[in-house]
Order: structure tokens, then C-alpha cells, then sequence
């Protein structure tokens, strides 16, 4: 049984750390796939929120210059990035702190999933359409626009919108390029879900058994090698593609789940 649970752990664990940086919804995949494969609650929902630590520190490894302030050589730039990211998380602490229970409580269900997915993928061709890419490089993004990308990503305390999908069109309405807006939303992503992660640790640590602290581990070790993998690829087809394919994909996964919900 508990070598099963460590199964589950790594199978969510490369869901959560495939799709965190991607958008298209890693919340929203989990709730999905946690109609098979889920754990007995109320570990399964500290579960979801920890896991994606993993992911955070595959992009933090992936992207240490930009976190890193004790390289001389580019202190002014990795200062600009803590600003800006500080800036842009506000709302999301504020709001996560305020409704973060009900939100958990009333908007994690395969429906608002279904069609969080399509209203995000409708949002993200909207952004990708209107975008003037001016903003070619993360250290060029000031205060105001930082916070404007910050309040974009409240959008995804829908599950299914997508942190990432509302964080990269957020940013290409704010006139980042597609490269520069998804890195961007990488290096926002890291504080905004180690808050989240160590939130949830503090709240409900102390009352995991040590095979839940195992189970947790795996997971996290799959999140982390998935997202690892997945990241700099994706950097790479955003530099010279658009996310049409990601957006047909949520179009068509929403539908689906909307189809298989009502019939």
C-alpha cells in the first residue's frame, strides 16, 4: 500500500512539475487527474500545494543569475528582478491570504476547471494577438508593469486559468515579448509558490506521519526533475512560435471536460 502511494506521489508529481510553467494549469490537471489517483484528504490538498516546490527549484537552478545578487557583475539587474517580482506578488498574498479557504473550499471542482481552461486559452490568444513586444529583456520591465502582471495573475485563483497563462498574457499586454513575458512568469512563479508551499507546510506540516512526509518527498523529486526538463524547452518553441498549440489545447481539454461533466 505505501509503496503505491509513492506510485501516485511521482505520477502527480511529474503532472504538477509538466505543467506548472506551462499554461496550462497545473492545478487544474491535478484536480483532473485526481478523479483516479488521489490521496485521503486532508493530506491530498496540502499535497497538491507542496508538490509544486519541486518545480520551483528546478527553476530557480535553471535561472540562478536572475535570482542571484552576489553576482557582481550583474547586481543591478538581479536588484531590478526583486523588485519587480516583490511588486507583482503583492496582490496574489493579499488575496491568497483573505479568500485563499474559500477559493479551496468552492472553485476546486472539474466544471470551474472546464471552464477556467477555455476562458484562459481565449485570454492568452487575446494577449498573444494585442501584444506590442517592446520589452525585450526581463531587466527592462519597470515597477508599473511588474504590478499590472501582478494583478493579471489573480486571474488564476480560478483553477484552470493558470498562474502561467495569466502571468505571460498578463505580461504581453504589458507589452513583453512572448520569450521575455514566460520568463518573466518563471522567475515571479518561484516566490509567489514557495509562499503557497511554505504556507501550506507551517498550517498542516506537524500533523503529516512519515510516510506522508515520503510520499511528499517523491512527489516533490518528480515535480522537480518534470519542470527541469520542460522549462528551457519551452523557452526555446515560445522564442520562435506562438502558444496556438497550448491555447487549442485547453480549448479542447475544457471542452471535453464540460462534455464529460454534463453528460
Amino acid at each position: 500500500m505505501f509503496y503505491l502511494s509513492l506510485l501516485k506521489a511521482a505520477a502527480l508529481g511529474v503532472v504538477e512539475g509538466v505543467t506548472e510553467f506551462l499554461p496550462v494549469s497545473s492545478t487544474g490537471h491535478l484536480i483532473i487527474v485526481n478523479q483516479w489517483i488521489r490521496f485521503p484528504e486532508p493530506f491530498n490538498a496540502s499535497f497538491d500545494v507542496i508538490v509544486q516546490m519541486g518545480a520551483i527549484l528546478a527553476v530557480v537552478m535553471l535561472f540562478w543569475n536572475e535570482y542571484n545578487v552576489f553576482n557582481s557583475k550583474e547586481k543591478q539587474h538581479v536588484l531590478i528582478n526583486y523588485r519587480n517580482i516583490i511588486v507583482a506578488i503583492i496582490p496574489a498574498i493579499i488575496v491568497g491570504a483573505t479568500f485563499g479557504d474559500v477559493i479551496q473550499t468552492y472553485l476546486f471542482s472539474v466544471l470551474t476547471v472546464s471552464i477556467a481552461l477555455i476562458l484562459g486559452a481565449l485570454f492568452l490568444w487575446y494577449a498573444e494577438r494585442n501584444s506590442s513586444g517592446t520589452v525585450h529583456k526581463v531587466g527592462s520591465i519597470n515597477a508599473l508593469t511588474a504590478l499590472k502582471i501582478g494583478l493579471f495573475q489573480l486571474l488564476s485563483y480560478f483553477p484552470g486559468f493558470s498562474r502561467s497563462a495569466a502571468s505571460i498574457g498578463g505580461g504581453m499586454l504589458s507589452g513583453l515579448t512572448r520569450e521575455t513575458a514566460a520568463q518573466f512568469s518563471f522567475l515571479l512563479g518561484a516566490p509567489t509558490l514557495l509562499a503557497a508551499g511554505g504556507y501550506e507546510l507551517l498550517k498542516s506540516g506537524f500533523s503529516f506521519t512519515m510516510q506522508e512526509w515520503a510520499v511528499l518527498l517523491v512527489g516533490c523529486l518528480f515535480s522537480f526533475l518534470s519542470a527541469y526538463l520542460v522549462v528551457k524547452p519551452f523557452l526555446q518553441f515560445v522564442s520562435k512560435r506562438s502558444y496556438k498549440p497550448f491555447i487549442i489545447y485547453r480549448v479542447v481539454l475544457g471542452a471535453l471536460l464540460l462534455v464529460m461533466y454534463f453528460l
